[in-house]
């Protein structure tokens, strides 16, 4: 029989939710089944899983998803403390046991979660369409440089500036590590370092101040111990002493540092 067949039948049909995690290169896959499923090779392990249902008022943003599954899932385990820095995207299939169409019903990212119990943790989704609202044009007239240090307008390689880093302790927020020495203090405030979350996937952490032999993160430290290795970038304060001298990018900052102190749209009559 068909998918349709299946869904519309009185007695024949055996339905199961699947449920696709997804961060980076890393995927989670469960059904909602005593027992695993494998369909078409692929592997749902079957887990406490469940979801309060599909709802569309029109509102992405109040169209929640709440998915209700074990808090010791690594999924569950991500987002407690500090969230990772991209997003954990889900899909939720529809899906028939002894058939091999698995039609896609939701998609979505993991906005939130808070832990019911001692074992239960509930995971707040938002569909994909909540994700397409976009501000303004943020490109404006400046001193300062308004392009983000390695994004595309600024051009800088990030892979040039990377510095492989050993943690040698984390306290708190704070990353401690002798390798930061050969570094002059300041160099890696307003950057950020990255570290394997996960075969594959990798977790960014922003740098607030950098002084010594240690960083304080915006943020926490979560996930990292002494011993691992981290690669870190560093900040750019945005301005065209930075873009000349630290990244030799000067054809590409974005900033007018001798703008006029006084605006013709002020309202003055002499300008």
């Amino acid at each position: 029989m068909t998918f349709d067949s299946l869904e519309r039948s009185n007695a024949s049909g055996l339905p199961v939710a699947l449920y696709e995690f997804s961060f980076g290169t890393k995927t989670w896959r469960y059904c909602n089944g005593e027992d695993d499923i494998v369909i078409n090779g692929v592997t749902y392990t079957g887990i406490a899983i469940s979801d309060g249902g599909v709802v569309m008022s029109g509102d992405a943003d109040a169209d929640e998803l709440v998915v209700t599954m074990p808090s010791a899932e690594d999924v569950a385990v991500m987002m407690n403390g500090t969230p990772p820095s991209n997003p954990i995207w889900l899909n939720v299939r529809n899906h028939h046991r002894d058939d091999s169409e698995t039609p896609i019903v939701w998609v979505g990212y993991v906005h939130s979660s808070k832990t019911v119990d001692g074992v239960t943790a509930e995971i707040a989704c938002r569909m994909l369409t909540a994700s397409f609202d976009s501000g303004g044009l943020r490109l404006a007239y400046g001193r300062q440089c308004p392009h983000a240090v390695y994004d595309v307008s600024c051009s800088v390689n990030k892979s040039s500036f990377g510095q492989s880093i050993t943690v040698d302790a984390v306290v708190g927020n704070m990353i401690v590590s002798d390798d930061l020495l050969s570094l002059p203090d300041g160099y890696l405030s307003n950057g950020f370092f990255s570290f394997a979350r996960f075969d594959g996937s990798l977790e960014q952490r922003a740098i607030e101040n950098h002084s010594g032999n240690r960083f304080i993160v915006l943020g926490s430290g979560d996930g990292l111990i002494a011993g691992d290795f981290i690669t870190a970038y560093p900040g750019c304060r945005r301005t065209r002493a930075d873009c000349k001298n630290k990244f030799n990018n000067l054809a590409n900052f974005g900033g007018f540092p001798h703008l006029p102190g006084t605006s013709p749209f002020q309202g003055d009559p002499v300008f």
